[in-house]
């Protein structure tokens, strides 16, 4: 995406270069702070003048902060299930947490289908027989939408196992099934997007323990920028 002169793609650029060399934080406490961290080789023009605040508001990151909380809350929604899962059945919890840690970092060669906005929302709206937004938002929120059912139907299959095993005497260990591989390859993907440290979120559910001890992402948006 490097031209000969600058980025082809910077009117479109993600939110991490928008904020680039400042990283937003979201601490234990609940507030957020602004770290500066560039790159050793990075270049640039350096000053006292402006606040931290004004920069960011000068790259317009509030509709890329705000989509990027709402992905952090359907995260928290399925670490909350897989950690329900992991937690019935142990012999799951290996399995899972490692699907997550092989997705933790997005390559080309290793995305879950379930990132794929695109292609989540098609499926989505072929089945519902709904039309497929042109609007950026409205496929943020389809797509999420799509995530929700998947995680509905995964609790709902899983109550139903457990209701089918209390009716037996010796209960055995099944074999996990698809969604929950893809909703853990998801979270892997959504730890990339989010830095929200998933592998502790999902230790920190299994074990009951405060997940606000390990919740440490960047880039919130509920934030009191320290100028």
């Amino acid at each position: 995406m490097l031209g000969d002169a600058s980025c082809k793609v910077y009117a479109d650029r993600p939110l991490i270069c928008r904020t680039y060399p400042l990283l937003r934080t979201l601490g234990a406490n609940g507030e957020e702070y602004v770290r500066y961290k560039p790159l050793p080789t990075s270049s640039g023009a350096y000053g006292e003048d402006g606040t931290v605040a004004g920069f960011l508001q000068t790259h317009d990151i509030a509709a890329f902060v705000a989509a990027n909380d709402r992905y952090f809350e359907l995260l928290q929604r399925i670490i909350a299930a897989l950690a329900r899962l992991a937690g019935s059945t142990p012999e799951f919890f290996p399995v899972i947490r490692q699907t997550i840690e092989n997705h933790c970092e997005c390559v080309a060669q290793n995305t879950p289908e379930l990132i794929d906005v695109d292609h989540v929302v098609n499926e989505f709206c072929r089945n519902s027989a709904n039309a497929v937004p042109g609007v950026i938002d409205d496929l943020i929120r389809m797509h999420i939408l799509a995530i929700e059912e998947k995680i509905t139907a995964l609790e709902e299959s899983r109550a139903v196992c457990s209701v089918a095993s209390r009716s037996t005497t010796t209960v055995k260990a099944g074999t996990i099934n698809r969604e929950t591989l893809e909703l853990s390859a998801l979270a892997g993907a959504l730890d990339a997007a989010t830095r929200a440290r998933v592998g502790l979120l999902l230790a920190a559910a299994v074990l009951g323990k405060p997940t606000e001890l390990v919740d440490e992402r960047i880039y919130g948006s509920r934030s009191r920028t320290r100028d």
